[in-house]
């Protein structure tokens, strides 16, 4: 019993930071000519490459909750970086 209600707490607090970039990117999407004020490039790219740190360890151990909350959290970052990629290829065509 005390297992299972660890695994919803973690479960839960993993599912709202996974959801939390929705608000970003949203904003992102509809302000994009200012995406490079917005966010960063740098944070985007640490914030996927430790997701994706965190995502191998829950392959290895293997835990489902792990695994899931990363896919969605890296998801979400890689979202983020194809709106930030590609506006920068707008702004820099010839």
């Amino acid at each position: 019993m005390v297992d299972a209600f660890v695994d919803m707490i973690g479960l839960l607090g993993g599912l709202v930071l996974s959801l939390s970039f929705i608000p970003q990117i949203r904003k992102m999407w509809a302000e994009r000519r200012n995406v490079f004020n917005q966010i960063s490039l740098t944070w985007i790219m640490v914030t996927l490459f430790g997701g994706t740190l965190y995502l191998i360890f829950g392959l290895l151990l293997p835990n489902w909750g792990i695994i899931i909350l990363n896919v969605v959290a890296n998801a979400s970052m890689i979202l983020m970086l194809a709106i930030y990629l590609g506006v920068w290829r707008e702004e820099n065509e010839i």
